[in-house]
């Protein structure tokens, strides 16, 4: 409660929607590492400083801002939580402070009550708790962006170096984690090109608005610009641009769910200036599947959602009840409208409507914002390790113990060493195929995977060890 001008004024929803959040993520916060994940820590979050990570752009999983601050983060001596439950916490902090700044910084030009729901509907969907919990750069990549449209906003309203410093700033931390991340700070120059008026293409301050994230990109990656061209020419994404572009749109529409149907109609009612050219925010992800050679993930567009909740609640707020004048409807139509984006984030939780809406989202893969891989009840890499543990002891060397890369490599290698185990890890990757395998060593695949194959590959023989519900463990004979 906070008490101005003799009148009281609750904080209950803002403290009740961040509870929700908190309680609808701590599941997320429970699973175990997938690949992504594990490679991003112990092959650039492990490196011994920022210099050696930020010289290691090799692939696009080292988001190097968002990297080095899990570098630090690592090393923070906290022994009362299980490891990968502290580490993803990095990611919850950088969610928290996404909500917040948006909250703080547009609650009196979106409104109070509507930017609320959009960003309790944002908060608690599923893609925003996956990222929210992931050791990966797109939470990081999204409170960038928050910063990025804040200051974007401030700069067109008032023009001197020290706002743009800040603006250009977030720029560079934005594209220094991610560098498609340039489209979601596209998206902050058009969310705030409205205040620059309609002749906005005869002032300074729009150019420099849009500007500055290019130079932003050419500032952090010319150092680096071999390794950069490097990574472009790798051309990962998805061969067809209409599956990538039908993922976001049904991401974007269970986001906000009904809120959507409430900015409509408010569209209808007023459609001005300012509302068809943050629109264009919409079209982004469309521009980029068109001009680009391979369309890209999917995650990719994930930073766009902060500036869609606020589009949402800018329109809501252009309803007539919630109207300055109509304050006891607006908090009726608050209480509702909360009360079916909570009932939708539940509905959202069920695994049914997960695993429908995944077959739409890349059905189990990486990119899937609902029900990925990563997120089922087999994905128990952690298990692998602990039956390991029980055959050859704690802190033991085990024998040598090849991956196939369906067996989700990365985290079981992490996981075994959280043991304190150690072994000659292999699999097939950059470097090479495995060309042989010694007589004692272990071969760890998919449970669904077909044993007979590795054993042709090799010539040798598999002996079953144990199997768990994502992997199939054999030794060599």
């Amino acid at each position: 409660m906070k008490i101005r001008d003799g009148k009281t004024r609750s904080y209950l929803p803002e403290i009740g929607a961040f509870a929700a959040f908190l309680f609808f993520a701590h599941p997320y916060l429970l699973r175990e590492f997938w690949f992504d994940e594990a490679l991003t820590l112990m092959n650039f979050a492990w490196m011994p400083d920022p210099v050696r990570i930020y010289f290691s752009y090799v692939i696009p999983n080292n988001q190097i801002f968002y990297t080095i601050a899990l570098h630090y983060w690592a090393q923070l001596p906290v022994d009362f939580f299980r490891a990968d439950f502290f580490l993803r916490l990095l990611s919850l902090l950088f969610a928290t402070g996404t909500l917040l700044v948006l909250y703080v910084s547009f609650r009196r030009t979106c409104g109070r009550y509507p930017l609320l729901l959009a960003l309790s509907a944002l908060a608690l969907s599923p893609p925003f708790l996956i990222y929210a919990t992931a050791l990966r750069g797109y939470m990081a990549s999204a409170f960038f962006t928050a910063l990025a449209v804040k200051f974007a906003v401030d700069f067109q309203r008032k023009a001197d170096f020290f706002t743009w410093g800040k603006y250009a700033v977030s720029c560079l931390l934005a594209v220094g984690t991610i560098p498609s991340n340039l489209l979601a700070l596209g998206g902050c120059v058009l969310y705030a090109l409205p205040l620059a008026g309609k002749s906005f293409w005869s002032k300074k301050r729009f150019w420099l608005l849009c500007l500055t994230p290019f130079a932003a990109l050419a500032v952090f990656y010319l150092p680096i610009l071999k390794s950069f061209l490097g990574v472009c020419r790798l051309g990962e994404g998805w061969q067809d641009g209409k599956a990538v572009l039908l993922a976001w749109s049904v991401t974007a529409g269970c986001v906000f769910g009904v809120l959507w149907i409430v900015w409509f109609a408010a569209l209808i009612r007023r459609c001005n200036y300012s509302v068809v050219i943050r629109m264009g925010i919409l079209l982004l992800p469309a521009s980029a599947v068109i001009l680009l050679p391979t369309a890209p993930f999917p995650r990719v567009f994930f930073p766009l959602l902060p500036l869609l909740g606020l589009i949402v609640a800018n329109g809501i707020r252009c309803c007539s009840a919630f109207r300055q004048e109509r304050k006891q409807m607006a908090r009726i139509l608050f209480g509702i409208l909360g009360c079916v984006v909570l009932l939708s984030a539940f509905v959202l939780k069920q695994e049914s409507t997960k695993e429908f809406l995944s077959g739409y989202c890349g059905n189990r893969s990486g990119d899937d914002f609902f029900y990925g891989f990563y997120m089922r009840k087999d994905h128990v890499p952690q298990q692998t390790a602990q039956e390991l543990e029980k055959i050859y002891g704690r802190n033991s060397v085990l024998p040598p113990v090849y991956f196939s890369f369906l067996a989700d490599p990365w985290p079981s290698m992490y996981y075994i060493l959280a043991n304190g185990q150690r072994s000659e890890f292999l699999f097939d990757g950059p470097r090479g195929k495995v060309a042989a395998l010694a007589a004692g060593s272990l071969v760890v695949i998919h449970k669904k995977e077909n044993p007979g194959t590795v054993a042709e590959r090799f010539g040798v023989t598999l002996l079953p060890l144990f199997q768990t519900p994502l992997h199939s463990v054999f030794k060599v004979q």
